[in-house]
């Protein structure tokens, strides 16, 4: 202990200004280090797609069953395909588009941009609805980000 006093003791104005100098530029070293990686991480926020698909029932008729396609990220996906594995079982006779006949799931699309929105019909579960209710929609989304790296999501939608 008497040797920390001693060394401190010894130490002229110059060598404490030095000794601050160089603990700020430490400090401002791990700083630039974080924002540089603050910066990358909102990157790659900004150029990251997510893209949701969900039942919606319409507002003005509760029995109708809607189907929304949403890119809800802030980037765009590109070179998107919708594979429908499990189709709606309870379609009434007016229905004559069953859902693997519909615009994205039947074309997909190639650019899906941001806040981009797609919304299908399905069907009416005005007669029978304890029985329809049971069904789901098994679907897979398949696209690419900016850098090419392939994206594939399971959706299961339950009625």
């Amino acid at each position: 202990m008497d040797k920390i006093k001693c060394f401190f003791y010894s130490m002229t104005t110059s060598d404490v200004i030095n000794s601050i100098v160089a603990v700020a530029a430490i400090g401002t070293i791990i700083l630039t280090i974080f924002m540089i990686r603050e910066s990358r991480l909102m990157r790659k926020f900004y150029t990251t797609p997510d893209i949701n698909i969900f039942l919606q029932f319409a507002e003005a008729s509760p029995s109708l069953l809607f189907i929304i396609f949403e890119n809800s990220g802030a980037g765009t996906a590109t070179d998107v395909n919708i594979e429908l594995i499990k189709d709606y079982s309870y379609y009434n006779n007016f229905d004559v588009n069953k859902l693997g006949t519909k615009g994205i799931i039947k074309n997909g699309i190639k650019r899906f941009y941001p806040k981009q929105k797609f919304k299908y019909f399905i069907s009416s579960l005005g007669e029978d609805f304890e029985q329809k209710s049971t069904d789901s929609i098994k679907l897979n989304v398949i696209y690419k980000l900016d850098n090419g790296k392939k994206i594939t999501r399971f959706h299961e939608l339950f009625i």
